[in-house]
């Protein structure tokens, strides 16, 4: 059949690029092959003959001309390759006779190829047939090939097997003889059963060793294949024979003899030229011949480039092939600097001079430094890293970034023998400043984590930092003392090294009271014992939040309580935490509920409350805050001195602002560690005791309620405290007073719904303010997990059902029905019983809803219009839908522009939105962004056909002055993955973008080999506006989920035009309409986060 490739999602745009007679690359014709070779073999046949004839006559139909630089023979490599990873052996064999139907001399590769995907489909005679043809041609096989062959032998049963001798031979002929092909060998005869075949491979692979005498002992694979094989065979002997004959190893024997038959690799492993185990000879052969190929190209025109060498070191990276991706730097070096000279398999030889061009770029050393952390090879990442000066090429920010996360990222998972000499990392972070870069707050956080088990090294580290910027104010800002500190004591308690800790904590109290650096003083303590500076520290102390909450972690390194109560206290009296009797209540609770049976704290209730203790963060801030005055109460003592007093009643006279918290976490641990009644009973007699101590009770059970959240305490545990706290109230200070309803209205946007309920009980709030507890719902509706629960409670409320409370609950049910709940019906159904609104709320509702339709295009209108009757009032949405119903079921939605609305207008002219298609755009745009201190981010794709997900099509980047839509389409060069790089990896601009998740997401489908869109955690100060507007919902009530367009409209007053959000992105030239529409959806997020102005950008508008 003819196929319409203008028409194709796979192949539209490369027949748009080849009509511009743009030169498209190789690469980039060839990826629909893979994509069609396993499903559709026949479309993926015709576009590999699709792509001979334009090499040999272009396409006039298509008004393209001859693609004399097109490596035809390359396509059907590339389809022959596709069908083998697919297992389609006719494919494969039809793709390559389609070699010599077109004048090609198949490549050892392609025979390969062939010879493997013929093995695994049965087809072994054939498979060895083509062998044989090939050694009848001057291509000669390599190690690859004779792995291939041995692969295919064990996978047959009809094959004779001493043929491997003739394989072993040949490879010893052409000095491939590999020590890897006698185990390869090895595993062939295990798999066929021949054992008498295993002893004359073993007596080669001696007779093949230099000396005569072994020095490696078998592999695993072989060892787990010969020993299944023994077992079946019950041969078991025989290694005794070979061991005599000094044809294996003591060890061997052992191996052979005790190890399992059933923990080895499955088979299917070792199937596949690259597969398990893959020998160091094959890996050079197989990246010898990619090398080769991109020399080759040259021969039609097309001279390698940057990306080709690249891109070879980002597939090294995924095989974790270290040694190869030297190999592919210094062909790079070779070919840039004195060109390059190889002996091809034909009679000439290939010569290309130098290409200053492909000479490695400090993007190329990101690739490396990425590759060689990835395969954890930390020597040869700090090779790379220091030898760029040898080069003179700068190193960057996301270099250093790259290097510190990777160091940090492989040695994270055991903390406490870490050794980050071994990365070299004082080095890196004096290399750092002494070329001006910034180390960032995040750089220094896994800096400093890896220091954890030694403390005056990473002090050392601490001073360099303090020092090397004293000059960049930004940087200054970001690092500070406090920030540092906070950072390495933690590392240490994550190291389970306390005196570690200590030392950093007494340092960091010189250099607070002294303002110098302090490290030294450090030093000296710890060689000292810690007890020359502690007198000169117990005088002035200052804590942090951070510091609070490790060292009271440290104590958990105890295995008991009683030891860890120990460790508490001698914490508190040098000091070095403050006299709380909170603390003691947290490691109680800890080692109730994170303990083994034998009330032993292991690692794992550790690890549990780490992670506890960091989502009661804000207790420990609020200590900070009141920490003078905590230190200075004198309850602690008394507290101590007389065990009687219990820790709730303590908390009660503590600072009012402070008090509820700490009652809170009490309140918490008595009342979940109780284990019978008994417990119980004596947790409300303690409560009640403290609770009488208070001039207000029931404003203090309120206070507490409210501080529950910041313990990180349910929804419904809250719920439940609020029951059992006001039961417990006396009974003369149980009656409610305005005093207690006004704390209630005024703290409705921290409570949950739970609670609310709970204190509507008591206080009575529908009655007192129906209206802020109706604002309070709508919020609540929008932002729960489950709206049903504030559903029921407004449904059996008939004061929900006026007319003015209805008007401010139903603009939130309507957004939540154009997401698709349609719970919210419910109320608009019950609206319909009362006839104050019964008229009205559906009409109003449904016209909400129609607004959403922009957001939310799924929202179904018409289940409205048909319940409710209301065909005359939306009268256009059926006269709409009749026209669709008469056309075909599956169109695609169209958002119109409604010519009645005010939209959001880009505030710059015109001529500043630059299309960026060229390498001068290209440029122009690095020079301007870079220098930008804020640069807004937006991502545009074709609409999804599914189940194929669409590629992004154009990047929109915009400062102040400029918007640059780069197109990621026809022109993703070197330049341009550069610029995209630069921007999101350096400190400065700061990055701004709306539901940047999914972006990054279609970013890293559509650009795989990039690793800065591995993860948003790469990005170097970045603001996603979307999450920041549910970070503050609670304060602001902002709803939960919220469109751009909607977004625009509430911050700065007119909302986006979104007619051409699902347009055809890939089409080019855009519209005129796109471009306006791709700049504006970009550049209004500069104007929404200077309105925003969240705090940690507050320095850039000040």
């Amino acid at each position: 059949m003819a196929y319409r490739w203008e028409d194709d999602d796979a192949t539209a745009a490369i027949v748009a690029s080849l009509q511009s007679t743009a030169t498209v690359e190789t690469r980039v014709l060839l990826k629909p092959i893979f994509r069609w070779a396993k499903r559709e073999p026949e479309k993926a046949y015709e576009y590999v003959l699709w792509l001979l004839q334009l090499y040999t006559h272009g396409d006039a139909d298509r008004h393209i001309e001859v693609q004399r630089t097109l490596q035809a023979d390359y396509a059907i490599n590339t389809l022959i390759t596709a069908s083998q990873r697919c297992g389609k052996s006719m494919e494969a064999e039809r793709a390559f006779n389609f070699l010599r139907t077109h004048n090609f001399v198949p490549d050892v590769f392609a025979y390969t190829a062939l010879i493997d995907v013929l093995g695994r489909g049965g087809q072994a005679e054939m498979a060895l047939q083509r062998y044989d043809e090939m050694l009848r041609t001057p291509v000669e096989p390599n190690i690859v090939t004779f792995t291939t062959v041995l692969r295919v032998l064990a996978m047959s049963k009809t094959v004779d097997a001493t043929f491997a001798t003739s394989v072993l031979d040949r490879a010893k002929q052409q000095d491939a003889c590999d020590p890897s092909l006698f185990m390869e060998a090895l595993d062939m005869c295990a798999k066929r059963g021949n054992l008498a075949l295993a002893t004359d491979i073993l007596r080669r692979r001696r007779h093949n060793l230099e000396n005569g005498t072994l020095s490696d002992l078998l592999v695993e694979r072989a060892v787990h294949s010969l020993s299944r094989a023994m077992r079946k065979l019950g041969s078991f002997d025989i290694v005794q024979d070979w061991l005599d004959e000094g044809l294996i190893h003591e060890g061997d024997k052992d191996a052979l003899t005790f190890g399992s038959a059933n923990n080895g690799i499955q088979d299917k492993a070792a199937v596949g030229c690259l597969g398990y185990e893959t020998p160091a000879s094959v890996r050079q052969a197989v990246i010898q011949q990619d090398i080769f190929k991109l020399m080759e190209r040259s021969i039609r025109g097309v001279l390698p480039t940057r990306m080709d060498f690249e891109t070879l070191i980002h597939q090294c990276r995924k095989r974790k092939w270290k040694h190869e991706i030297d190999a592919v730097f210094v062909a790079m070096h070779t070919l840039g600097t004195v060109g390059w000279t190889s002996k091809s398999q034909e009679p000439s030889t290939l010569k290309l001079p130098p290409q200053p061009n492909v000479l490695p770029t400090a993007s190329t050393y990101l690739a490396l430094i990425d590759a060689f952390i990835c395969c954890n090879a930390p020597s040869l990442a700090w090779k790379t890293f220091v030898g760029m000066d040898d080069m003179r090429i700068p190193r960057t920010q996301a270099i250093v970034r790259k290097y510190i996360r990777g160091a940090y990222l492989t040695i994270k998972d055991d903390l406490t023998t870490a050794d980050p000499q071994l990365w070299h990392m004082c080095d890196v972070v004096r290399l750092a400043l002494r070329d001006a870069i910034p180390i960032t707050q995040r750089m220094a956080m896994y800096i400093l984590r890896m220091y954890g088990n030694d403390e005056v090294a990473g002090l050392t580290i601490v001073r360099g930092m303090l020092r090397g910027h004293d000059d960049d104010s930004t940087t200054k800002r970001q690092l500070t003392r406090r920030m540092l500190f906070d950072e390495l004591v933690q590392a240490c308690v994550y190291a389970f090294n306390a005196r570690g800790a200590i030392v950093v904590w007494e340092a960091f109290q010189a250099a607070v009271e002294h303002q110098e650096d302090a490290c030294n003083i450090g030093e000296i303590a710890k060689a000292n014992g810690h007890d020359e500076t502690r007198e000169d520290v117990t005088r002035h102390t200052t804590t942090t939040a951070t510091m609070e909450r490790v060292l009271l972690l440290s104590c958990l390194h105890e295995p008991v309580l009683d030891d860890a109560l120990r460790a508490l206290h001698a914490h508190q009296a040098a000091r070095r935490l403050l006299p709380l009797l909170t603390y003691e209540s947290i490691l109680r609770e800890f080692f109730t509920k994170f303990t083994s049976n034998q009330l032993l704290m292991n690692a794992s209730g550790v690890a549990k409350s780490v992670k506890v203790l960091y989502e009661r963060r804000a207790l420990f801030e609020a200590i900070e805050d009141h920490a003078s005055a905590l230190r200075m109460t004198n309850t602690w003592t008394d507290a101590m001195n007389r065990p009687e007093i219990d820790g709730l009643q303590w908390c009660v006279a503590q600072v009012s602002s402070v008090a509820p918290l700490l009652l809170a976490q009490h309140v918490h641990e008595r009342f979940t560690v109780v284990r019978d009644k008994a417990g119980k009973v004596a947790a409300e007699a303690a409560a009640r005791s403290a609770l009488n101590l208070s001039p207000d009770p029931l404003l203090l059970v309120l206070h507490v309620l409210l501080a529950f959240p910041k313990l990180d305490i349910s929804f419904r545990v809250q719920a439940k405290f609020a029951k059992t706290l006001f039961s417990l109230v006396p009974r003369e200070a149980a009656t409610p007073s305005p005093h207690h309803q006004a704390q209630c209205i005024m703290h409705l946007d921290d409570m949950s719904m739970y609670l609310m309920q709970e204190l509507n009980v008591v206080f009575d709030l529908v009655g007192i303010d129906i209206s802020r507890v109706a604002a309070f719902c709508a919020r609540t509706i929008v932002l729960d997990h489950h709206p049903e629960k504030t559903l029921n409670f407004i449904i059996a409320r008939p004061a929900f059902f006026e007319p003015e409370i209805a008007a401010l609950l139903v603009p939130a049910l309507a957004e939540l029905y154009a997401q698709g709940v349609t719970l919210v019906l419910r109320y608009i159904r019950a609206s319909l019983t009362d006839a104050r609104v019964a008229a009205v709320v559906p009409v109003h509702f449904t016209r909400l809803v129609e607004q959403w339709t922009d957001e939310y295009p799924a929202a179904d209108m018409h289940t409205l219009i048909n319940e409710f009757g209301l065909q005359a009032e939306f009268a256009h949405h059926v006269v709409a839908a009749a026209a669709l119903s008469r056309r075909s079921s599956v169109r695609p939605r169209v958002v119109v522009h409604d010519p009645s609305v005010v939209y959001y207008s880009l505030p710059i002219d015109r001529d500043r939105v630059i299309f960026v298609d060229s390498d001068a755009a290209v440029e122009a745009a690095h020079a301007i962004l870079l220098q930008s201190p804020v640069v807004a981010w937006d991502v545009e794709w074709r609409p999804d056909q599914m189940p194929v997900k669409s590629k992004c099509s154009i990047i929109q980047l915009a400062c102040a002055s400029h918007v640059f839509i780069c197109d990621v389409v026809n022109h993703w060069t070197d330049a341009m993955h550069a610029l995209v790089e630069a921007v999101v990896t350096a400190s400065v601009p700061w990055k701004v973008g709306f539901g940047l998740v999914g972006d990054v997401h279609r970013l890293r489908y559509s650009f795989p080999d990039m690793s800065c869109f591995e993860s948003l955690d790469d990005w170097e100060n970045v603001v996603d506006i979307q999450t920041y507007l549910k970070s503050t919902c609670t304060k602001n009530q902002q709803r939960g989920t919220v469109g751009l367009s909607k977004c625009c409209q509430d911050i700065l007053g007119f909302p986006l035009d979104k007619s051409q959000q699902i347009s055809d992105w890939e089409a080019r030239p855009l519209t005129e309409a796109q471009l306006v529409y791709a700049a504006s959806d970009a550049y209004c997020l500069l104007d929404l986060v200077r309105e925003l102005n969240p705090p940690e950008m507050r320095s850039m508008y000040m």
